[in-house]
């Protein structure tokens, strides 16, 4: 029905924005719908400033970025085998001290930083590293290796579960054992 306008009339007990089944929802109107809002915020203008909205927030985008140049990085050396040949000629106790894998994570540690390794070496977390590696070292000469125990061991059964003949070889190794001490002392 339309009015005498020709809009439509909208029964207010009926209203198709309050019950969600009788409006159902177009995709092309969403796309439309974003595409105007977009559109809107490029083109609006703040009353404020006189600028579009769209270079209200490039400018906020700017002052929140950081003003201060960034501090350029080091750049790494790039397998200065020269230094690191110097480096091992002058200090040959330390390949011994932290081993081949220690002087690595070094000459790994000095390109990293861009330095070279005798000045990487002065520095406290090397240092750290080059002292305990120094101690896994020391720790590993002074471990002695583990035994495999003696050949002649009696097996590992009660007496009760030995058989006669078992018994009789486990008496005469030990006696065996007992008589050649007995002779040499």
């Amino acid at each position: 029905m339309l009015d005498e306008n020709g809009d439509p009339i909208v029964d207010p007990n009926n209203d198709p924005g309050q019950n969600p089944q009788n409006d159902p929802v177009d995709p092309k109107k969403i796309i439309e719908l974003e595409a105007q809002k977009k559109h809107w915020r490029e083109k609006a203008i703040d009353p404020v400033s006189g600028k579009t909205f769209k270079e209200l927030l490039d400018e906020e985008r700017k002052k929140n970025t950081p003003t201060h140049p960034e501090t350029p990085k080091p750049q790494p050396l790039s397998g200065d085998k020269d230094a690191e040949r110097d480096f091992l000629l002058y200090n040959p106790s330390l390949i011994s001290e932290v081993g081949k894998d220690g002087i690595e994570e070094l000459f790994a540690y000095a390109r990293g930083k861009g330095v070279r390794p005798e000045e990487a070496l002065k520095s406290e977390g090397v240092k750290a590293f080059v002292e305990v590696m120094r101690s896994k070292k020391r720790l590993a000469d002074n471990t002695p290796t583990p035994s495999e125990g003696s050949p002649g061991t009696p097996p590992q059964k009660s007496f009760n579960e030995l058989t006669p003949k078992e018994k009789t070889q486990g008496y005469e190794a030990t006696v065996g054992k007992l008589i050649d001490r007995a002779r040499k002392g």
